[in-house]
């Protein structure tokens, strides 16, 4: 299950962000993440749970935003989301070489603070 290291790197932006901010409550973590990355959503939300629970980060909210894939040919450039995965044809030309615009990102995108 990779989603408990992708939930541990998620704690540790965390808290180097917070390394550098005034003292707050962190409320929620807002992560984006690529649909290529196969993350499954159910098994991050457990993973950020059960290394959270009993620490400071207990009960803080994780929202997961999903980037749908987006594809630029190689052959002939034109741009497109594929219809059934990785493994779409080009819809212009019918090759299958593709540079990945979007969805494989993983990235901690904001943080909800309550500044008390």
């Amino acid at each position: 299950m990779h989603e408990l290291s992708i939930a541990r790197g998620i704690l540790q932006a965390v808290d180097d962000t917070l390394a550098n901010e005034p003292a707050g409550q962190v409320k929620s973590v807002t992560v984006t993440i690529g649909e290529l990355t196969v993350v499954q959503e159910d098994c991050l939300q457990f993973a950020f749970e059960a290394i959270t629970s009993g620490t400071s980060k207990d009960g803080v909210k994780l929202i997961i935003e999903f980037v749908k894939p987006f594809f630029r040919c190689k052959e002939c450039g034109a741009e497109f989301e594929p219809d059934n995965g990785f493994y779409t044809p080009c819809p212009e030309c019918g090759k299958f070489g593709v540079d990945v615009l979007k969805g494989n990102e993983l990235y901690v995108k904001s943080l909800g603070l309550d500044k008390e």
